[in-house]
């Protein structure tokens, strides 16, 4: 699976987007077992990364919401955190500013926990007066 999730993201790099729905579909179908938990969401981050690339917004978020739901099974808090740092940037992009800071917050609070400096800046809004607190 490691090799259908790279060569996905080089064609995600590469805006070659069906190349990689493709292939993140087929690492989908092989992570089927609760040990791929983990893997599963690292997927479906990228799958999401895919949609708001297409502007498909709404399908990005329909793929981010259960993968957070997933994340939040797997104890593994910087990947929730990841989950609602996407969340958080599609809400800004819709200009929804409750789901942004809602999402933004929370994924602030976990990579602050953690002390994750990638996280923390991942996680900072474009709007600098709506930085969660």
């Amino acid at each position: 699976m490691p090799k259908l999730k790279l060569a996905g993201e080089s064609a995600l790099n590469l805006a070659a987007y069906e190349e990689a729905a493709t292939l993140f579909q087929r690492a989908r179908e092989i992570l089927t077992g609760p040990e791929h938990a983990a893997q599963r969401v690292e997927v479906d981050i990228l799958r999401a990364e895919l949609e708001s690339g297409r502007s498909s917004h709404a399908k990005a978020i329909e793929i981010l919401k259960p993968a957070l739901e997933e994340a939040r099974t797997t104890g593994h808090e910087l990947l929730q955190a990841n989950v609602l740092g996407q969340l958080g940037r599609i809400a800004m992009w819709q200009r929804d500013a409750d789901a942004r800071d809602r999402y933004l917050g929370e994924a602030m609070t976990i990579a602050r926990k953690a002390n994750h400096k990638p996280t923390m800046v991942f996680t900072l809004p474009a709007d600098p007066h709506s930085v969660p607190a």
